[in-house]
């Protein structure tokens, strides 16, 4: 689904390049690293965080406790100590993640409690 909704973007991106390249007269490769920060890394940002919160209902369905993914949001950022600015990122800010994974946590607890009551119980040990 995200590879067709991105080549969709990218048809109407080049579209609207060529436009604007000829009716304002600037480079393509100048409105393209434009359209990149105003269209492209805030639709990408968007998927990840989508993809966190999936992710994270995946791991409750499974068993696992949703709230882990605080944990390794946290020591990622402690790792990272900094880095460019979100606006251009392809990947939201720790604070973002996390703050979206909290909105999206009482739905993985409840999955969560629900797979510990029916027996999941994730064993990862070897």
């Amino acid at each position: 689904y995200h590879v067709m909704e991105r080549a969709k973007k990218e048809s109407r991106t080049d579209a609207l390049v060529l436009l604007g390249s000829a009716a304002t007269g600037i480079r393509q490769d100048l409105l393209r690293q434009g359209a990149a920060i105003g269209l492209s890394l805030p639709f990408d940002r968007k998927q990840e965080s989508e993809a966190d919160v999936v992710g994270m209902k995946y791991m409750a369905t499974a068993g696992f406790d949703p709230r882990a993914t605080l944990y390794l949001w946290k020591n990622m950022a402690a790792q990272r100590q900094g880095g460019q600015p979100e606006f251009l990122s392809t990947h939201p800010s720790d604070d973002t993640r996390t703050g979206d994974l909290v909105r999206s946590m009482i739905p993985s607890l409840i999955q969560y409690n629900d797979a510990r009551e029916a027996g999941k119980r994730p064993n990862c040990g070897g």
